[in-house]
């Protein structure tokens, strides 16, 4: 799917709860080096959850339909090589709008906005009032963030799996060509002779490999009646071997990951890791519109500074709403 390099900043919406949670001060999992604690408190946490449990299933059922249907069609299509023809065909019966719930594979997601002020996106994920919009680096998000599955057994390392950031394409007509595009770069870069292979097990892995980088397209598709969200999202698709956290809301349970949000391996890759110092994370930090918004902004500001960010960046909504 198309990945658009830019410098802009990208807001996670949320309320006053969620911005002391993301950064808050001690939960990162990593042993660190005494000379290293003054970036410890500087790692944003945010959660990446279960697409498949998110506030609007329909969503993934769109995206789903589209993916089955670009499926089938490369299937009767004579110029997809046959491997690829034949994989899609044990595939597509995981590719079913009304069965994601069956899927051997788990897609995680967080979502952003392109645009750090906007209303509906007050109303829908800050509460309406009170609300912060956090501009997160763009260039962090891309390539120094991370999601933590937690660790199998005591005293062993959390496994660490790369992120991927896409924005959202919005209906029919442009989730397609997302779709296509996807289809034809996973064709262009995976081994076709081992869909084909003669040992089970190895056809086996190529064709669930496949599943699992085929459906992450779908985490990035929705309704053309979500356009006005300018969403991104930072995106990852699991094996179910690895463990996940699950939290309570209001509708239920949900799976999700912990990102780390702007970070350093040292050592080749190890847990170790330390914040990176050199860049900023936090650009902007909007200050959602209420009838305290003015201490709102002085205590955001605090909040930023004691955690080690750029106080200076926060500053209020133009928003005129009460509420």
């Amino acid at each position: 799917m198309g990945d658009e390099q830019s410098s802009e900043p990208l807001y996670h919406y949320t309320d006053a709860h969620g911005l002391v949670g993301i950064l808050n001060t001690s939960w990162a999992p990593w042993p660190l080096k005494s000379e290293q604690q003054i970036g410890y408190h500087r790692v944003p946490r945010l959660l990446m959850s279960d697409v498949r449990f998110m506030n609007d299933t329909e969503e993934l059922r769109f995206g789903t339909q589209l993916l089955r249907e670009r499926l089938q069609s490369r299937m009767r299509d004579q110029r997809t090589p046959r491997a690829f023809a034949s994989a899609f065909g044990d595939i597509i019966q995981f590719v079913n709008p009304e069965s994601t719930l069956d899927w051997p594979r788990r897609c995680f997601a967080t979502c952003f906005c392109s645009e750090g002020d906007l209303l509906s996106q007050w109303r829908g994920y800050a509460g309406g009032t009170g609300g912060f919009a956090i501009g997160f680096s763009q260039e962090a998000l891309r390539n120094r963030t991370y999601a933590l599955h937690p660790a199998k057994a005591p005293m062993m390392p959390e496994q660490t799996s790369e992120t991927t950031l896409r924005p959202v394409a919005y209906g029919r007509e442009a989730g397609t060509a997302a779709i296509d595009a996807h289809i034809d770069e996973l064709m262009a870069r995976s081994d076709a002779s081992l869909m084909t292979d003669s040992r089970p097990q190895t056809r086996n892995m190529a064709r669930n490999l496949l599943f699992s980088l085929l459906v992450d397209a779908v985490t990035t598709v929705k309704d053309s009646a979500f356009e006005e969200e300018q969403e991104w999202r930072l995106v990852l698709v699991s094996e179910t071997q690895f463990p996940v956290k699950v939290r309570a809301r209001a509708r239920g349970l949900v799976p999700y990951m912990d990102v780390a949000v702007n970070i350093n391996y040292e050592d080749g890759g190890s847990a170790r890791a330390v914040y990176y110092r050199d860049h900023p994370t936090i650009v902007d930090l909007v200050v959602g519109p209420g009838p305290d918004q003015a201490e709102q902004v002085l205590a955001a500001r605090e909040l930023l500074r004691i955690t080690g960010h750029n106080s200076e960046v926060v500053r209020p909504s133009t928003v005129p709403f009460r509420g």
